[in-house]
Formats: structure tokens, sequence, C-alpha cells
């Protein structure tokens, strides 16, 4: 993950599609196996919307304090992040399944979509401290996008609760809780509609510290990229000549893997040809392999960048031999436009730095013929060979990338100004409770009287108006 704005839109996608696909059938009851999954992902959104809200908010816990009707007016966040603090936990506490098995990749159709929004919500948790630094009207623009976030999770609960096991079920039986969430959510998304969209994203950093990662198998291709490409952009004007090699390798071989596959797999003739239209347009990265010692850089190269592209390459090379699924090789393609872009940005930042070198060999009668280093300035960065060659690469590769399928159901495009996944994330729920509304909230009558919403007359008398 790169930005802030990546995780939210990552966690976003993930979230609608749980939210757009609807209560689920008889048929779609889980196992104890697929519970655990589906609770340790529900327990990893719930806890990281509450940690966003937390660093927003910057309340502490305290039971001491009675919330009333008024503060749904008064302090609609107060009562959004006491409402997420109340929710129960789904999973078993008492569970021996570590997060990190309960959260990998699986391919069950029943909890992949669960897995990949719990891995979603646990990727952005490293930007909970940075989210805590806003202020002012920035940090109410950001809450604005949490209570979004924040309103699926009764409808997450409540499909959980209707297909797992029936001690999760019992367990996600909160109904105060949820109907607070959503009504201090309806107040705080009313009280900021009029504040700029998405502004406070400028406050935040832009990077965040990548990492190598151990890709495990196939089903890591597409995220192990990601990761790369993180790395490639961090170094900006300190990336290495054996930094743009090793991604020139990876798109070049990766790409006609992708091809094998497709030829194995008989894909349709419209993604065929898509494929096709990427190999052709890596074809002249083997024009820069070939001309590397042509260029150089002032920056040695990152262990980080080797060990991403050996393991890549080990892994796509394993699924080009077998052609044992076209999907994963689909999701790779998404992320080589990203990959390209990295580099050529880290070439133009170097160039741009001073830190690139031309060579330049000519003739001395006396002592035969001299390599010669010459520094490549401003005005001659874009006529550079190399740079030429991940231009064209980078604007090819996108507009083949436009032609593949959509990964998603509810793909939407994001309206200027607007947090990336937010729109997406709406229309989801308003073609959720438009299908299927929420459902009324039932206190029970010994519960009623403990409540301070019914506890005296008065109160009584006023609340179905605050509450409604």
């Amino acid at each position: 993950m790169l930005t802030y704005g990546d995780g939210i839109r990552e966690l976003c996608a993930s979230m609608s599609l749980l939210v757009a696909s609807g209560p689920p059938t008889p048929a779609q009851r889980l196992t104890v196996s697929q519970t655990e999954r589906a609770a340790a992902a529900r327990d990893a959104i719930v806890g990281e919307v509450r940690g966003l809200a937390v660093s927003l908010t910057q309340l502490q816990p305290d039971t001491t304090v009675v919330l009333s009707p008024e503060h749904l007016v008064t302090h609609p966040a107060h009562v959004m992040t006491r409402a997420l603090r109340e929710l129960p936990k789904a999973g078993d506490p008492d569970g021996t399944r570590a997060p990190s098995e309960l959260l990998g990749r699986n391919h069950d159709p029943l909890t992949a979509a669960w897995t990949n929004a719990g891995r979603s919500a646990v990727s952005l948790e490293l930007w909970n401290h940075a989210i805590a630094r806003l202020s002012g009207d920035a940090a109410w623009s950001a809450l604005r996008d949490v209570a979004e976030l924040a309103d699926c999770i009764p409808y997450l609960d409540e499909d959980l609760a209707m297909q797992s096991t029936p001690d999760v079920s019992e367990r996600l039986r909160s109904p105060i809780s949820c109907a607070s969430l959503r009504l201090a959510v309806q107040q705080l998304r009313q009280q900021t509609a009029g504040l700029p969209a998405a502004g406070y994203l400028d406050g935040l950093p832009t990077t965040a510290t990548p990492e190598a990662v151990v890709v495990r198998g196939p089903a890591d291709i597409a995220d192990a990229t990601r990761r790369m490409t993180a790395v490639l952009a961090a170094r900006g004007p300190n990336i290495a000549m054996d930094d743009v090699v090793a991604a020139a390798e990876l798109l070049l071989h990766g790409v006609h893997m992708t091809a094998r596959v497709a030829t194995l797999r008989f894909l349709p003739a419209e993604e065929a040809r898509v494929v096709e239209e990427f190999k052709v347009a890596v074809d002249p990265l083997r024009e820069a392999i070939a001309r590397q010692g042509q260029t150089v850089t002032l920056s040695k190269g990152d262990v980080r960048v080797r060990h991403l592209g050996y393991e890549l390459y080990k892994q796509l090379r394993q699924v080009g031999e077998s052609g044992e699924t076209a999907d994963l090789m689909r999701n790779w393609l998404r992320e080589v436009p990203s990959l390209a872009l990295a580099v050529r940005g880290g070439l133009v930042a170097s160039g741009a730095a001073g830190r690139l070198l031309e060579r330049a060999d000519y003739d001395v009668r006396a002592h035969g013929r001299v390599l010669h280093w010459v520094k490549v300035t401003p005005a001659q960065l874009h006529h550079l060979p190399l740079l030429r060659v991940f231009g064209a690469v980078t604007e090819n590769v996108t507009a083949a990338a436009r032609r593949l399928p959509s990964e998603r159901a509810a793909d939407h495009a994001t309206p200027e100004g607007c947090t990336p996944g937010i729109p997406q994330l709406r229309h989801a729920l308003f073609a959720r409770e438009l299908r299927h509304p929420p459902k009324p909230l039932v206190v029970p009558r010994e519960a009623a009287d403990s409540l301070p919403l019914y506890g005296s007359p008065q109160a009584t008398a006023r609340g179905p108006a605050r509450w409604a």
C-alpha cells in the first residue's frame, strides 16, 4: 500500500462487495472453519474503523459518561465512537488459530471477500497515527469518510449472524449498539455535508515505508507486485540501474508467461487480443535490458527490488508453465502499468537530480578507445533512449490495461475531490438499503427499563422523536 488514499480505496472496494451481495441465502451457511475466517475479518474491519475514529476524535474509553439522545445532535462523533467500542467481538476469544492464518488468501467463494476486506483493514492500520495529526476541517472530512465505513458494519453483522455458527450469531446480537451507530452516522453525515471533499489527503504523508515480502504462492503475485511498485516509487531519484533492469526483466518475462497462460486456458478472443497488446507493448524492454551498459546511475541497487523481482519471477514462471488459472494473471496485468510508471518516474527524478549518466566513448590516438561518462542534463533527459522506452511502454500497457475485464462488480469512478472508494461504498449502501431496508430496533421490555432513553416518563415521551 502506497498512500492512505490507496488503503481507504481498497477497504471501501472490499466492503462494497460484501454489502452489495445482500443477505445470504440458506445455501450459504458457513462451516466452523469458514466462520472463523469470516469472524476474524469482521473483527479486523471493526477494529480498524474504531481505531480511525479514536485517532480522529482522541476519545479515551470512559464508561462513566452516560450518553443521552441530545448527544446525537451535539456530539455525533462521540456517539459513533462509543457505539463502535461497544460492538461485540465475533471471533472466539479462546480460538487457537492466528489472525495471519485466518486472513490468509483463500479461494473459497463464501469467505474470499471477507478475508480480502480483513486484510485491507489490517493494512490501513499503518496510517492510524498519521491521521491523528489532522485537525479542524481536515479531521472532520476524514471522520466523515470513517462514518461511511461504520455505516456498513450493521449490515455486515446482520449478514454474518445469518450464515455463521450459532455461537458467533449469538455474540453478534447487539441491536442497541448497531442502532446507535446508524443514527450517529446519519447525523454526522448531515453535519459534515458542507465540508470540502477529501482535502485532508493532502495533509497526510504520500508514502509508507515499504518492506520486502515473501511471496508464498501464486495468489500473492498481485500484492507482491504492488509492494515492488511501492519500493521503486519510494526510491525516487535514488533508483539504480540494477532496479531498472530487475523491473524490466520482470515486466518482459511476466507478460510473456501471461500470454502462455492465455494460450493454455483458451481465453475469449477479445481478452486474448488484450494480452497480445501487452506482449507488443513490453517488447521494447529487450532493448532497455540490452543497453543497460549505456546508462548508469550514482546509486546502488536496492536488495528489496532484487528479492521481490526474483520471488515474482519464480511464481509467474510456475503459473505460466502450469497454466493453472487465468484470474491470477489478469490481476497481475492490472499492476503492470503502475510498475512501469514507477520505474519511469524514478528515472526522471534521478535525471533531474543529476544522478543519471550516459556513456560516450571516443577515440584518442595516444590511448586508444576511452570510456567516458557524461551527466545527463534536464534538457537531454527526455531524449534518453532508456527513458523513451519506458515512456512508450508505460503508455501502451496503460492503454491495454483499460481493456481488461473489470475486476470488481461495483466499480465506479471517483468524482474529482472525493476520497477514493467512498462513492463506490455509498452506492453499495444505497442499493442495499433500497433492496433490504435495515431492520427496526426492537428493545426487549426487560432491557428497556435500564436504558436512560426509557428510564423516565419524560424520556419515554420524547424518545421516539429523538431516535427515529
